[in-house]
Order: C-alpha cells, then structure tokens, then sequence
C-alpha cells in the first residue's frame, strides 16, 4: 500500500514525460509506459510488466538533457522503477501457493531500495 501511495504521489512527474520528446517515436512509446504507471496506479491488481518501448525510451528522454537530468526527470525514473518492483510483488502474490518465502523476501527487498531511492530523488 505505501508503494502504490507513492506511485500516486509522482503520477504527475511521470505523466509529463512524454513533454520532453522529440521525436513522434519517442512520446508515442512515453505515452504507452504513462499509461502503463497510470493503470497501476488505479488497478491494485494490474501486474503486467512496462511496454518494453516505454522502458527503452526512459533513458533517452535523460541523454537530450543537456548536463545532468532535471530532477523531474530522475523522479520518474525512479517512480518507474518502484512500480516495476511492485508488478514483481504481485506477479508473486498471484501464484499463490507456488511462491517461497525466498522470492518474497527477495521482491520485498528490491521493492524497498526501489522506494528508498524514489524517496532519496
């Protein structure tokens, strides 16, 4: 619950991603991975992973960045990888009974540096 709190409270930063683009291939494939963060956000059960074009265009929008990326920029890279980490914890909790404590503990524990470093950013 504190994860997907947090995602809401960056739903804004991701949102705008696709405002820094430059080219109609770049903002199209933002746009899937916004859409993606956004149904997490309001589906507590969606557990798809990122469209891969959406993950591949994340660290381009940071390389037309002149310098080092905004801070914005570097938020939604780490509220993209908190929400990654949270699709792996459902991806486990689905299956249920075919899950050991092992791979929990380990997907709780990514999960949480994932939310450090949002936190830190």
């Amino acid at each position: 619950m504190v994860a997907v709190a947090a995602l809401e409270r960056w739903r804004g930063t991701v949102r705008a991603l696709h405002l820094r683009a430059d080219s109609d291939e770049l903002r199209v494939s933002l746009r899937g991975l916004v859409a993606w963060y956004e149904r997490l956000c309001v589906d507590g059960e969606y557990a798809t992973p990122a469209p891969a074009e959406g993950m591949m265009a994340l660290p381009q929008i940071a390389l037309l960045v002149v310098g080092s990326p905004s801070e914005e920029i570097v938020r939604a890279w780490w509220a993209v990888r908190l929400a990654e980490e949270v699709v792996a914890c459902r991806q486990l909790l689905k299956c249920g009974g075919d899950t050991s404590e092992d791979d929990l503990g380990v997907a709780l524990s990514q999960l949480e540096v994932a939310m450090h470093g949002l936190l830190e950013h």
